[in-house]
């Protein structure tokens, strides 16, 4: 068992677990120990001190262009997407279910939908009450950086507003006959009025700067309470529509509507006579179409980056398969055949320098003309699924 469980390892390329099956075995004790510390604890710690060092790095990078986004924000986001995704395919279920399961479903929807409507009205009245908090905290916080900013952009406008008076006495005592020294002076005055905006703006700046990181400081218990709204809110339009799909947009609704309306057709087409016959049969053709359309209709919903990284994968790896069925064969030939391998040999001298991103329009040409209805093909289908 030992000896299979390694080789599972070494072709799987794990073989950092490798000391935790020795060690397991009491196979040298001590140095399976120091190599789990070394290959398993040393990487777990290097990650943990990663995430701290992000965490801390991530709040002090701001730019323009946008902030780094803590390891919080991350997951956050990360749990955003997979609750996107479990949604988008409960709608797709809700789209497609049937008899007591739709009626059942649609009975825990709108529970839950009565449940959100109370609850959505505690949390509005918390983040009305937290508003006000929030805004005495940030003014709190920010009071010594606010009057640091508004003292020193008044000093620094009054030290220009000087200067700027300075150089317009120069200049209001220029005359005919005045020499060019005094007049050097003036545009010399009016140089040193533009450096001193310039510094004074740097200086100002600072503490706009340390001032703005102040503001964008959120009072924790305000921004737990936004989150718990919007929480609320997301999953209030998620029932809704899913409440539709359960009842008016539901495919056996659907299905049950257009039976009915080619049912009233046919008992009409059974007793309509002369030039009514034709245009009631022309409805009736119409509407088996739609009923066909619909029997087969699909929920289309977006589809969501967990399923567009699958498929992504799965098209690799179909790529990949394709690839080998072709690319092995010949290689194997040319192994074994000299002749072979001559024939070969220009077309892989020829092939080969050329960047497979320059293969793209072709492959895409060959694909279309091989798979001209994608929906419709086995491989495709078999990759959705």
């Amino acid at each position: 068992m030992k000896y299979t469980l390694l080789k599972i390892i070494n072709v799987s390329g794990l073989t950092f677990l490798e000391p935790v099956v020795r060690l397991c075995y009491l196979e040298e004790p001590a140095l399976q120990v120091r190599k789990i510390g070394q290959f398993i604890l040393v990487p777990i710690l290097a990650v943990i001190v990663f995430v701290i060092g992000w965490s801390w790095m991530a709040p002090k990078v701001k730019t323009r262009s946008g902030e780094v986004p803590s390891p919080g924000v991350v997951w956050d986001a990360f749990l955003g997407i997979m609750r996107f995704h479990g949604r988008e395919n409960d709608k797709k279920a809700a789209y497609e279910m049937t008899g007591k399961q739709r009626e059942a479903e649609v009975a825990a929807v709108e529970k839950r939908l009565l449940e959100l409507v109370g609850l959505k009205t505690d949390v509005d009245a918390k983040v009305v009450e937290l508003e006000t908090k929030s805004a005495e905290f940030r003014s709190e916080s920010t009071a010594k950086t606010q009057r640091q900013y508004d003292e020193l952009r008044e000093k620094l406008s009054a030290e220009e507003k000087a200067k700027l008076e300075e150089v317009k006495e120069l200049a209001a005592a220029i005359s005919e006959e005045s020499t060019a020294e005094q007049r050097q002076a003036v545009v010399e005055g009016m140089n040193a009025y533009a450096d001193l905006k310039t510094a004074n703006e740097a200086r100002l700046s600072v503490v706009k700067e340390k001032l703005d990181r102040e503001l964008a400081v959120k009072y924790g218990p305000y921004r737990l309470a936004l989150k718990d709204q919007t929480f609320v809110v997301e999953e209030m339009i998620y029932l809704e529509k899913k409440k539709e799909l359960l009842t008016t947009q539901n495919r056996e609704v659907k299905v049950g509507e257009v039976d009915a309306e080619l049912a009233a057709l046919e008992s009409e087409y059974t007793e309509a006579t002369g030039a009514n016959t034709l245009g009631l049969a022309n409805r009736i053709v119409k509407t088996e179409e739609k009923q066909e359309t619909v029997r087969s209709s699909k929920y289309a919903g977006a589809m969501t980056l967990p399923a567009q990284t699958l498929r992504s994968l799965a098209c690799v790896f179909a790529g990949f398969v394709l690839a080998s069925l072709i690319a092995i064969p010949i290689g194997v030939l040319c192994g074994l055949s000299s002749t072979f391998m001559a024939a070969m040999t220009p077309f892989i001298a020829l092939f080969k320098p050329v960047s497979p991103i320059v293969w793209l329009p072709i492959a895409l040409i060959i694909v279309s003309a091989l798979i001209p209805d994608p929906d419709k093909h086995w491989l495709i289908q078999l990759m959705e699924k």
